[in-house]
């Protein structure tokens, strides 16, 4: 918004297909809403904060409400005339805005450096393409997972072999199509990270039915003395393949620190979770995917993704 003063963000209503946003603490803080629209609170404070309001409701007009037979009349002007006028507070954030954005240099840019939370390629697979991706992948025998080093320089071949077959089948090449994206935005030449001679694999699939804790991924301290520890700063992409209910993606502005992190909040079981408590009191923008259009994370802020009722590819 071209009238906003330099570095102000503000909680504000966005339709569904754009995501939802919040304050990940204990308090109960929520926007002032009725059954039409989310309403902005007013600009007074030109810093890079989210301003909201302490406890304020409004309540959606409906027949029903839960289990019970009739809803409430409620004009949301209850709590102010008990406890007074709502306090204003404040929240600092990285991110100089909580819309998705679109593919383009600028972006990925922002991305890199943390100052957005995600970016959105729309229909980069059509519907068609994801429903056939899955027509392959569910008649695809899917190997035992490999426990140990011994014998993976033999395991290439039947690592690729889901991609061959949408390749072939399909005529999808969805890590090569994904590259040419990177170089029409960007103008440089792109790549897989080798190691010697080899590529490194690009592309896991994942079936997603109970969720994903809170994580991160930062290759320079997990890949310390490979060419993936080498690097600068991360991304990681993601498509949605099959419509599900929930699998809702949080992506938290907190970024992850080593090793403080995982001494303080790297849980025991599972190994790759953090308490989430490490997430307390920061800001998150909540991302409800849409099947075939691409998201790009900065992997070091924290992660997580919702439950899903059904297999989520």
């Amino acid at each position: 918004m071209a009238d906003e003063p330099p570095g102000l963000t503000e909680i504000q209503g966005v339709p569904p297909e754009q995501g939802m946003y919040g304050i990940a603490d204990r308090a109960a803080w929520e926007l002032v809403c009725s059954s039409e629209q989310m309403y902005r609170p007013p600009r007074k404070h030109p810093t890079n904060s989210l301003k909201f309001e302490k406890t304020k409701y409004k309540a959606m007009e409906s027949k029903s409400f839960f289990n019970l037979p009739q809803a409430a009349s409620f004009n949301g002007n209850e709590e102010t005339a008990f406890f007074g006028a709502p306090r204003k507070y404040t929240r600092e954030t990285n991110w100089k805005t909580f819309k998705e954005q679109s593919m383009s240099k600028q972006s990925l840019l922002d991305v890199f450096a943390g100052t957005i939370p995600v970016l959105r390629q729309k229909e980069f697979l059509s519907r068609q393409e994801c429903a056939r991706m899955v027509d392959v992948l569910e008649s695809h025998k899917i190997a035992s997972t490999t426990l140990s080093t011994y014998g993976l320089e033999w395991d290439v071949s039947e690592a690729y072999s889901l991609q061959d077959r949408w390749k072939n089948e399909l005529g999808i090449d969805i890590v090569h199509r994904i590259i040419q994206s990177l170089q029409r935005a960007t103008g440089m030449a792109v790549r897989r990270a080798r190691e010697a001679d080899q590529d490194y694999f690009a592309g896991v699939i994942r079936a997603i039915d109970s969720g994903i804790q809170i994580h991160t991924d930062y290759a320079p301290f997990e890949g310390k003395g490979w060419e993936i520890g080498r690097i600068v700063a991360q991304m990681s992409w993601n498509i949605l393949l099959n419509p599900v209910p929930g699998g809702d993606t949080f992506v938290f502005d907190r970024q992850w620190q080593a090793p403080q992190d995982d001494l303080s909040w790297r849980k025991d079981f599972p190994k790759y979770a953090y308490d989430p408590r490490m997430v307390e009191g920061c800001v998150f923008k909540v991302v409800k995917p849409t099947p075939g259009d691409l998201y790009w994370f900065n992997p070091r802020w924290a992660q997580s993704y919702c439950h899903n009722a059904q297999p989520r590819y």
